[in-house]
């Protein structure tokens, strides 16, 4: 199934085109442009390309907006965690001077003592034009991670301390964040913790294809999520042998 079918048939589009507080909402649909992630260009990113093949590695953000500029993209997220003040004014002097909105990627804070840094990178982020970040609460995978009952219900506990942690944080900036369906949470549990949450700046970041590993119907997901949305993934994906 290639992404255009994949799109129209897990009913995402609708998703989308339903959600009022996507980064580019202010932007009439047919003007907007879909934009790109950091995650797809590890190798560039982590400085493992070559000039000879045509890739040559970034050194900064500034590189990967002059290659949104250079796709057409109309948004780039990217982790904002080591950004000065200074180097954050200058990716909001380029994005603006090329038309890109931002998303800032940010880590929750999982301790007390990591508000701080927590709210550093969100100013960060708000310096550089961003209204809105994405985070994880698991790096992994939740079906290889967790070898027992009681790790996993600890793992929710963690979770839903560290965006308790964050949301008056986010709200003093008024910087709205979305937690991704990051092979963790399953749609019903997704949906119960943003409930719980009840904040108008924490929602979901939803990606298109990491649910069928927890065996669900994208199409529900979708459903589920779309009330949550602050911004989604779009991945194509197909079953391989290993």
């Amino acid at each position: 199934m290639n992404r255009r079918k994949f799109i129209l048939s897990t009913g995402a589009a609708s998703a989308l085109a339903a959600t009022p507080n996507l980064t580019q909402a202010t932007t009439p649909a047919r003007d907007r442009k879909p934009g790109i992630t950091i995650a797809s260009y590890m190798q560039r990113w982590r400085k493992h390309g070559t000039p000879e093949s045509g890739n040559p590695p970034w050194n900064d953000a500034l590189d990967v907006l002059d290659h949104c500029q250079e796709l057409g993209a109309g948004c780039l997220q990217i982790g904002v965690a080591k950004w000065t003040e200074d180097f954050a004014g200058k990716v909001r002097d380029r994005r603006e001077s090329l038309g890109i909105h931002l998303e800032g990627q940010v880590r929750l804070p999982w301790k007390d003592n990591d508000i701080e840094r927590f709210e550093k990178n969100l100013h960060a982020a708000k310096e550089a034009g961003a209204t809105v970040v994405r985070s994880i609460c698991l790096g992994g995978r939740r079906y290889e991670d967790f070898q027992t009952l009681e790790q996993w219900n600890a793992f929710k506990a963690d979770s839903k301390a560290a965006l308790e942690r964050a949301e008056p944080i986010l709200a003093k900036h008024k910087v709205k964040l979305g937690f991704e369906n990051h092979k963790d949470w399953r749609a019903e549990e997704h949906v119960q913790l943003l409930k719980h949450l009840g904040s108008e700046f924490i929602g979901a970041t939803f990606d298109f294809g990491n649910n069928f590993a927890l065996l669900e119907d994208p199409y529900e997901v979708a459903e589920a999520l779309a009330p949550y949305l602050i911004t989604t993934h779009m991945k194509d994906m197909s079953l391989g042998r290993r």
